[in-house]
C-alpha cells in the first residue's frame, strides 16, 4: 500500500458546470475559478497528487431526465477546464480495470476518474485507488457542493479518510441545498479550510 501526505480532490471542474453558457452551469462557479487555479498552482509547485472526477455521459443517459443533457462524451462541455489539467495525467474509465491503482501515482500526478453518475464511487477504480493508499489528508473542491462534492466527500469519510473541504472553492446548485450539504458534511466529520490556508504553506 502506498503512502501520501496529501491528495487534492478536484471535483467536476468541467465546462458544462463552470462556464456561464454551460449546459448545467452551477451559479457562481466561474467566480471560484481563481481559487481553483491557485490550488492547481500549489499542486504543481509542491508536487501534490490530484485525484480528479469528471462526468462523462453517453447520449440519452437516464440522468438527463432529471438534469438535462450535460457532459456528453465527446462534446465540448464535457471537457475539463484547461486550468485544471496537469501535464502528467491519466484518465480512467468506469469499465477499465487497473491492476495496481496505487502505482498510477508513480508516473502520473493527476488521475482523472470518469463517471456516468453523480457518484464517483460508481467507478470501481476510484474505490480501489483510495483503498490502496494511506493518505494523510484529502483536500476537496469543485462543484456542485450539494451533489457531486457531497457524494465524493461522504464516500471518503465513510471509508475512514480525513477530508478537508475548501470552503471558497466550491459552489452549490442552490443555496438551500448547499447549506444542507455543508451541515451534513460537517456532521460526518469533514473539516473546512480556505484556499489561503492550503496554498499559504507554499506561498
Amino acid at each position: 500500500m502506498g503512502s501520501v501526505d496529501r491528495i487534492l480532490v478536484d471535483i467536476d471542474t468541467q465546462r458544462d458546470f463552470m462556464v456561464r453558457d454551460g449546459a448545467l452551469y452551477v451559479p457562481g462557479s466561474d467566480l471560484i475559478l481563481p481559487n481553483v487555479v491557485r490550488l492547481f498552482d500549489y499542486a504543481r509547485r509542491a508536487g501534490v497528487p490530484v485525484m480528479s472526477t469528471a462526468d462523462c455521459h453517453p447520449p440519452g443517459d437516464p440522468e438527463f431526465d432529471e438534469f438535462g443533457p450535460h457532459c456528453v462524451e465527446g462534446a465540448d462541455g464535457q471537457a475539463k477546464l484547461p486550468e485544471t489539467l496537469l501535464p502528467q495525467r491519466v484518465t480512467i474509465e468506469p469499465d477499465e480495470h487497473v491492476d495496481h491503482p496505487e502505482r498510477l501515482l508513480d508516473s502520473h500526478q493527476q488521475i482523472i476518474f470518469h463517471k456516468t453518475t453523480l457518484d464517483v464511487w460508481s467507478n470501481p477504480n476510484a474505490v480501489r485507488f483510495v483503498e490502496s493508499l494511506e493518505v494523510g489528508q484529502y483536500v476537496a473542491f469543485g462543484v456542485a457542493t450539494d451533489y457531486c462534492v457531497r457524494a465524493e466527500v461522504l464516500g471518503l469519510l465513510q471509508r475512514g479518510r480525513r477530508v478537508a473541504v475548501v470552503s471558497d472553492a466550491i459552489r452549490p446548485l442552490t443555496e438551500q441545498t448547499g447549506r444542507v450539504a455543508v451541515e451534513e458534511l460537517t456532521a460526518a466529520g469533514a473539516q473546512w479550510v480556505t484556499t489561503d490556508e492550503i496554498v499559504g504553506e507554499q506561498a
